[in-house]
């Protein structure tokens, strides 16, 4: 069940956006951001539909001070998609912190076959972001706010996917958009080294750059290869945001 707030005053720095960041305040005092889709209406009010159980609704109960400014585009908010590869339930933790320091809003989207390598329980127990697992959670209601995508770790599976242009996951669709949309992409490729040796990887790896995306193939040390270091491929992510 959605709820839409309509809030009257001066909204005329929101006039030519789409998307804006909606803080909202915990109990402790502490501030919560959030991107929000809202609309205009020819009142001079603007409305935001929400689920009536979404946690900013919540707060706004709680404590009614609210601030709303423009979005400053996809800077705002970061997804993060979570593959199958073994190595996501080490990782995520400092990727999640680390794009936390980075953006106000972090979304993070697993595939269906994350679950097999960190349990939702433990990933949604990790601060500083927001696990979206289905087509109609709030926080990419009525659609999904610009943002710059990491794929991180991405498998084999899902590299050929994306290259592919399949689309039939969630966090798959979410990918496949930011082309669409011209937002930034960044993929951290994890593969073992039969996988990387494998001629379809590498040229779904050329695929995607020539998209324009960020990519970051496997590394080597020794025989064993694996996921570029994350401190790299949060460096990446700071080429995006032109750090």
């Amino acid at each position: 069940m959605s709820t839409s707030e309509t809030m009257t005053d001066t909204f005329a720095p929101l006039a030519r956006h789409e998307f804006a960041v909606l803080m909202t305040y915990r109990a402790s005092g502490e501030a919560v951001p959030t991107t929000v889709w809202f609309a205009n209406g020819d009142d001079g009010t603007i409305s935001i539909t929400t689920r009536r159980t979404a946690g900013k609704i919540k707060r706004v109960r709680n404590d009614g001070c609210v601030t709303l400014a423009p979005s400053s585009g996809w800077r705002d908010t970061a997804y993060l998609v979570l593959t199958g590869a073994g190595v996501a339930a080490t990782v995520a933790p400092a990727l999640v912190a680390g794009l936390a320091v980075r953006f106000p809003n972090v979304l993070t989207i697993p595939t269906p076959n994350t679950a097999r390598v960190i349990s939702p329980w433990t990933l949604a127990r990790l601060p500083g972001h927001h696990v979206v697992e289905s087509y109609f959670d709030a926080a990419i209601l009525p659609r999904p706010p610009l943002g710059l995508v990491l794929v991180a770790p991405c498998g084999f599976n899902s590299l050929n996917k994306l290259a592919g242009g399949i689309a039939d996951t969630l966090a798959l669709s979410v990918v496949a958009e930011a082309i669409g949309r011209g937002t930034p992409v960044v993929v951290a490729i994890a593969c073992n080294a039969a996988l990387w040796a494998h001629p379809r990887a590498p040229e779904s790896a050329t695929t995607l750059r020539r998209w324009g995306w960020s990519v970051l193939d496997p590394v080597r040390d020794g025989e064993h290869v694996g996921l570029a270091p994350v401190a790299a491929i949060l460096a990446a992510v700071d080429t995006q945001l032109g750090g």
